[in-house]
């Protein structure tokens, strides 16, 4: 049994092939076809390389013949450079360069009409035509598909029916129902992929995308862990002279990171403008705390309006992106991490933040959220403005009363072990090996999947401690 990755959000599938091979001996075949998804962010190496990011302009377009090191492990687990991948089966549709030069037109065309009613004929029209050029992914009787988000359709559509095609989702579940108009055509296309599937992973486990995975895939799909592997190396130390000179350079005594991108738009609600009120309201609650935030995202210079509107944006260091390691370096020089407020959630930085240890405000999971993960999410859940402000007071406070140091060592112990316990790259090993085996040996059927599985797999280790995932 092997798998086979397509698509790449969030770089996902490059943790899910390290973490299936370690921990349940599955292969998978590399490299991983990402479909023309070349922003920097999705590539392996902005999690395995140290390095400082060139600018942000970069990370829309990166260069990485500039990164040392990086070439090596994205030709080994991606298609990033690359024109064929040695793990694809899929037969490209003829005349594929004029495709590809028909499509770029098309963009640079059609991106402008967006929001405009009288152009919905042409979005539809462009999308029937990419989706009908797709080639059929075949099905081979050794392996199963693992299709990430929705990255793939513009490439391929899955047979039907799709004996061998697992869907892993990204937050795409909401998109299916509650995208914008624009995406109407390819919207439905997503929808058709995930209801043929066998079975869906779902990993953002919030009211709706439940309501939604239920509505596509009914008895069809059940929750996952993000696939994530921790590292050794973390968690990284601190920088005294960086942390005083941000310390300066925002006029405070006591830092909070929003690493999280300036998004707060209908379709792409990270709930920052309730992270730049709490801090509004911080200051001028008379909390001496400085704000480090990401020069990133769809509304970042609304965010610099608004910030210097207040009158806070002399206590606010902007500072570029920052690839996994830089990140979690910034995370150690200050004393709370804001993740996003939006929807209830977590992903990848959230997960990096309790990786590393510094005290973390962000959004929780809803009760039917933490049925499925088997508890509550270890960090101070926060999904107002008020909340955000009063949780994050509380941490400064105890770090005043009883030391930074000892409120950070006593934060990653309990961190530590609800990641490595609760959030275990084993768990989402067995969970998927278990459903993987049945698919391939002819078992598995449709209708019968667990949501709840990987809360009965934790309750069953708490039964038999000597049970190792």
């Amino acid at each position: 049994m092997r798998v086979r990755h397509f698509g790449n959000t969030a770089n996902n599938a490059y943790y899910n092939a390290l973490l299936l091979k370690q921990y349940v001996g599955i292969e998978s075949d590399l490299p991983i076809d990402m479909f023309g998804l070349h922003h920097a962010i999705s590539a392996p190496a902005w999690e395995t390389v140290d390095f400082e990011v060139p600018s942000a302009e970069w990370v829309a377009k990166p260069d990485w013949a500039l990164i040392p090191k990086a070439g090596a492990i994205n030709s080994e687990y991606s298609d990033l450079g690359t024109t064929v991948t040695s793990g694809s089966t899929i037969p490209s549709p003829p005349r594929e360069g004029l495709r590809a030069r028909t499509m770029s037109v098309a963009r640079a065309v059609i991106n402008p009409m967006y929001g405009k009613h009288w152009a919905q004929p042409i979005f539809d029209l462009s999308y029937r035509w990419v989706l009908s050029r797709r080639a059929v992914l075949p099905v081979l009787a050794d392996r199963v598909n693992v299709l990430y988000g929705a990255d793939s359709l513009i490439k391929m559509k899955v047979p039907n029916p799709s004996p061998r095609t697992v869907c892993l989702e990204h937050g795409t579940i909401r998109w299916i129902a509650d995208g914008d108009r624009e995406t109407a055509v390819i919207r439905r296309a997503y929808r058709r992929q995930v209801a043929q599937a066998m079975h869906v992973w779902v990993t953002n486990l919030d009211p709706r995308t439940l309501e939604i995975a239920e509505d596509v895939a009914p008895g069809r799909w059940s929750a996952l862990p993000h696939p994530f592997m921790p590292d050794s190396r973390v968690p990284l130390p601190g920088s005294a002279s960086r942390r005083n000179e941000l310390l300066r350079q925002t006029r405070s005594e006591s830092l909070v990171l929003l690493p999280s991108s300036q998004n707060w738009s209908k379709h792409h609600d990270k709930g920052s403008i309730k992270a730049l009120s709490a801090f509004v309201e911080l200051r001028r609650a008379g909390v001496d705390v400085g704000l480090v935030a990401v020069e990133w995202g769809l509304q970042l210079e609304e965010s610099k309006v608004f910030l210097d509107e207040a009158g806070v944006g002399a206590n606010v260091v902007w500072v570029p992106p920052m690839a996994r390691f830089g990140l979690q370096r910034m995370m150690a020089n200050v004393d709370v991490v804001w993740d996003q407020f939006g929807l209830d959630v977590f992903g990848a930085l959230a997960l990096r933040a309790v990786e590393q240890g510094t005290p973390l405000v962000s959004r929780g999971l809803a009760a039917a959220g933490e049925q499925l993960i088997g508890g509550p999410v270890p960090w101070h859940p926060a999904a107002t403005t008020e909340e955000i402000v009063r949780e994050t007071t509380a941490v400064l406070e105890e770090m005043g009363r009883r030391g930074r140091d000892t409120v950070i060592e006593e934060t990653r112990a309990r961190y530590r072990s609800w990641l490595l316990e609760r959030h275990s790259p084993a768990l989402t090993a067995t969970l998927q090996h278990d459903v993987y085996a049945r698919i391939i040996d002819g078992t598995f059927e449709q209708g019968t999947a667990a949501p709840n599985q990987w809360a009965t797999l934790l309750a069953n280790q708490a039964i038999d401690e000597g049970r190792k995932f």
